[in-house]
């Protein structure tokens, strides 16, 4: 299954802590809490939420009746964090006075807190929680269906859920452009995929650059966005130049005019090499029609990088590495994470597809020659 039911996640609930305190001190705040279905008796944390790792700012211990009380100052008015442990967090707008929440302690997506701006956060939370339910309902199905082989249980589901994803998409991005609460839009645009809604992001970070201008949270988001574009589908590939296994240089550049596949590998990366054999015949067979492979290596040894081009019988001319493994500052500017990690570009340099391997690159070509 295509995107196999990638699990929606909130960006920020999932934000580790880092539970250091601040110094800044511009805004008094109160939160008087109280949590249903517990009996208390443990900490819960009031944290700045941050692309940069979540600042813990106060500290209280949850009464027994489920009563709690985070008293204090904050830098200013944004987007904060009260959290009682990894997997239980709540979002919510914090801003000078006092601030009532309620909230289901199992139930991350069932609250409540005071003020115009936070009901309309804890409602587009909420809608989230039910999308996300109902996502986890067709993967669960899904699954049941593929152990007994039910082809057409499963290809229901999958439009069902391609569906609800198409309309989660929508509804986040209709928020984040829509919303008088410029907060809760930031919050929103969060939970895009970078890369799957560049266009989108890109605007929308030029708009929250204007309504947000002092909002390090803000500030972050566009930071990120600049960064993490660079290299979306529709972009521009970023050429570069690497030495090869003979010592002479290569450039992407040098592959202009062709379709061409910038494959991240290495000689010790197993699934690579399980690859290999799928990319050489695709090679071979398109290769007449403009089609070459450029081969970027992480390894750090030249005889076992050499040894593997070798074995696997990669016989396209674009072989590079500077030998520097995971410091690979290539790598890096693509943001290579893991390998396997491929881009598919067009003939005029424009990236058109991302790690696409087996029957989806190969269905890819075929709709290109």
């Amino acid at each position: 299954m295509k995107n196999v039911f990638v699990i929606i996640t909130l960006f920020m609930l999932a934000s580790c802590a880092n539970e250091s305190n601040t110094t800044a001190a511009q805004v008094g705040y109160e939160i008087a809490g109280k949590f249903s279905n517990t009996t208390g008796g443990f900490p819960v944390y009031l944290d700045k939420l941050s692309f940069n790792g979540n600042q813990s700012l106060d500290t209280a211990i949850v009464a027994n009746d489920g009563s709690f009380s985070l008293k204090g100052t904050i830098p200013q008015k944004g987007l904060y964090m009260v959290r009682a442990s990894q997997d239980k967090s709540w979002i919510i707008i914090v801003d000078k006075g006092k601030i009532s929440l309620s909230a289901d302690y199992n139930d991350v997506f069932n609250y409540s807190a005071s003020g115009t701006e936070n009901a309309i956060l804890v409602k587009f939370v909420n809608d989230v929680g039910k999308t996300r339910a109902s996502l986890q309902e067709y993967q669960n199905g899904y699954m049941q269906a593929q152990m007994f082989g039910d082809n057409a249980t499963m290809q229901s589901l999958e439009a069902k859920y391609n569906e609800s994803v198409t309309t989660y998409n929508n509804t986040i991005k209709n928020m984040a452009d829509t919303t008088k609460a410029t907060l809760v839009g930031l919050f929103a645009a969060t939970m895009l995929n970078m890369e799957q809604n560049a266009p989108f992001i890109e605007a929308y970070a030029q708009k929250i650059k204007t309504q947000l201008p002092d909002n390090p949270l803000a500030d972050e988001f566009i930071a990120r966005v600049n960064n993490e574009t660079k290299i979306a589908i529709g972009k521009l590939a970023p050429d570069f130049q690497l030495k090869t296994p003979k010592g002479e240089t290569i450039s992407l550049s040098d592959t202009k005019g062709k379709v061409v596949l910038l494959d991240f590998w290495a000689s010790w990366c197993r699934p690579c090499r399980m690859e290999n054999p799928n990319v050489v015949r695709l090679y071979e067979e398109y290769k007449s029609k403009g089609f070459t492979v450029f081969s970027v290596s992480l390894d750090s040894n030249m005889q076992k990088w050499v040894g593997a081009i070798e074995q696997d019988n990669l016989t396209w001319q674009y072989h590079g590495s500077n030998l520097l493994g995971w410091q690979c500052p290539i790598a890096q500017q693509y943001k290579v994470t893991s390998i396997p990690q491929t881009l598919l570009i067009d003939k005029n340099g424009t990236i058109i597809g991302k790690n696409l391997r087996g029957i989806e690159l190969e269905t890819k070509l075929k709709e290109i020659f």
